[in-house]
């Protein structure tokens, strides 16, 4: 069963090509997690769904699963309820302002 969870908000860090997305729950386990990037027709990130097993699964969400066109194996870094997408501009245009945020 997958869980879901709704996106606070993200914010890109330039400096080091991150796109940090805040949850409004915790996101499990810390640490480098596998991720498909969910992304709409135009390559914005909608959602991120955490590689887990059953219950251990889990996608935040910054707008419904209908906005998502696209998925992008990628590797982020959980810690509590952040997710932080590693070289975001060029896998989810985080250095581009966000329509979903």
């Amino acid at each position: 069963m997958l869980r879901e969870t709704q996106a606070k908000s993200a914010s890109y860090d330039a400096r080091n090509d991150t796109l940090v997305v805040q949850a409004e729950d915790d996101c499990g386990q810390s640490g480098n997690r596998h991720a498909q990037l969910l992304l709409d027709a135009k390559g914005y990130l909608v959602g991120v769904d955490l590689d887990g097993a059953g219950m251990g699964q889990l996608c935040v969400m910054l707008r419904p699963h209908e906005a998502v066109e696209s998925q992008v194996k990628a590797t982020v870094q959980v810690s509590s309820s952040s997710v932080t997408v590693l070289s975001a501009k060029k896998s989810a245009r985080g250095d581009e302002r966000n329509p979903y945020v």
